[in-house]
């Protein structure tokens, strides 16, 4: 029972010393252990870092897609719009046509009033800039008399020519209109394609950071919890240490006092195994005889 309390002197220093040995093991390894975790931790907080920059690129991404898509479906009914308009008005020419076909069935002329019209205005032309004989002049004149009369004839043609020409100039105007707004249309669509594309990278990488994130919490913790682990070892050996160096303190006493405990312990000794024959014996045991036996179980 009071083996280990009366040690000697030598091996309670040897146990010391293997103390001191282990405790510098456990204290290199608890500051590996320590720089290993905050480590992890500094690389945890990083990633954190880089996830919530990556979360809002996306959510920024995401908002200008959505606007681009609105402007696309706004372009798309403004440019359906003008080409609904084409086609109202290639209609109105196809009735036109169908029109002047019938004028000209009716008529007997078969000459183009635009025509009539310019030849008419290149003859007045050559009068009023060309130096011409008064009989040259006289001609040209009843040539330009019967051009107008068959222009006249031709008026009601000539009307739906100059409706024609309206038509075709609107037509040309809103095909025009539309080839823009379907060309900013192309142009939008590449720019949500693009950024449907980045949208879904982005997505991805975030999915890589948020892994990489949560495997570095896991290290983190798993090394927090083999620091506290290591630390609560250090502290009982740092107890145990305390209480071996206490002893040895007490051993490195003058000799008298040194003496002294040693005829404690060997009248200890002697009153320790009179209570235990009396145990043996099944005799009954007195306070003192409880205190001894307490106080030898204890080693102390």
């Amino acid at each position: 029972m009071l083996e280990r309390f009366w040690e000697s002197k030598d091996k309670l220093v040897e146990r010391y010393r293997a103390l001191e040995t282990e405790i510098a093991s456990l204290k290199t390894k608890l500051n590996d252990v320590n720089t290993r975790k905050e480590e992890w931790f500094a690389k945890k907080e990083e990633l954190k870092k880089q996830l919530q920059e990556s979360i809002k690129d996306v959510k920024d991404i995401k908002i200008k897609k959505d606007t681009i898509s609105v402007d696309i479906q706004k372009l798309k009914q403004e440019r359906n719009a003008y080409n609904k308009t084409v086609g109202e008005l290639i209609s109105k020419v196809k009735l036109l046509n169908k029109e002047r076909e019938e004028i000209y069935k009716k008529s007997s002329l078969r000459i183009n009033p635009g025509k009539i019209k310019d030849t008419m205005e290149l003859l007045e032309k050559k009068i009023e800039t060309e130096i011409i004989s008064f009989s040259k002049e006289q001609k040209l004149m009843k040539q330009i008399k019967k051009l107008k009369d068959q222009y006249n004839e031709m008026t009601e043609i000539a009307k739906v020519i100059d409706h024609l020409r309206q038509l075709s100039s609107e037509i040309e105007i809103t095909k025009s209109k539309a080839q823009d707004l379907h060309g900013k249309i192309q142009e939008n669509a590449k720019k949500d394609e693009i950024g449907y594309n980045d949208f879904i990278e982005k997505s991805r990488a975030i999915n890589v950071i948020r892994q990489e994130q949560e495997d570095a919490f896991r290290k983190f913790v798993k090394l927090k919890r083999l620091y506290v682990e290591i630390n609560n070892t250090l502290r009982i050996k740092h107890e145990e240490e305390n209480k071996l160096k206490n002893r040895l303190d007490r051993l490195s006493k003058p000799t008298d006092a040194v003496n002294t405990k040693d005829k404690e312990i060997a009248m200890l000794k002697e009153k320790l195994k009179y209570v235990e024959e009396k145990l043996k014996n099944g005799e009954k045991l007195t306070t003192e005889d409880i205190l001894v036996f307490q106080k030898g179980s204890d080693g102390a």
